[in-house]
């Protein structure tokens, strides 16, 4: 199936997509996903965002915590549609960070892309701030609270 969506006749080798990220700068690889709404002609997106972190190198866990050695980090944040699932912006960081520092330029930026009406996001999204960028672009924001033992009086 993947070979027939990329027109080739056999899935390429792993290493050759590896080289092919290494070589991609990320605003080429954004204008690809755009390219990709586009085609499918959505109107409107009900999106998700998260992040996830990948380890960066050969060595394994062990002897890297045994050599109190650094561990390479590579963090992707990426806003997709729900319902189509196709990736609307990504954010490739070489360093840890918390998740909602990338919220709300991700955020626009999909919104550009195609008008967002709602965002679904896990506790780690929880801020005030970006309760009120979702507003303020009326976007409805459904983020489950981070501390659901606080009661309404201690919160803001």
């Amino acid at each position: 199936m993947v070979s027939a969506n990329l027109w080739v006749c056999k899935v390429p080798h792993y290493t050759t997509l590896q080289k092919a990220a290494a070589r991609l700068d990320t605003a080429i690889l954004q204008r690809i996903l755009e390219s990709f709404v586009v085609h499918k002609k959505i109107k409107t997106a009900f999106a998700g965002i998260d992040a996830t972190g990948f380890g960066h190198g050969q060595s394994s866990y062990y002897y890297t915590r045994r050599a109190k050695l650094r561990r390479k980090f590579v963090k992707m944040s990426a806003i997709s549609d729900m319902k189509s699932q196709i990736i609307y912006c990504i954010k490739i960081l070489h360093h840890q960070r918390h998740d909602s520092v990338d919220f709300e330029s991700l955020l626009r930026k999909a919104n550009q892309i195609t008008p967002v009406r709602t965002i679904v996001a896990d506790k780690g999204y929880d801020s005030e701030k970006n309760h009120v960028v979702s507003d303020s672009l009326g976007i409805v924001s459904i983020i489950p609270p981070r501390y659901e033992d606080v009661p309404i009086y201690k919160t803001r």
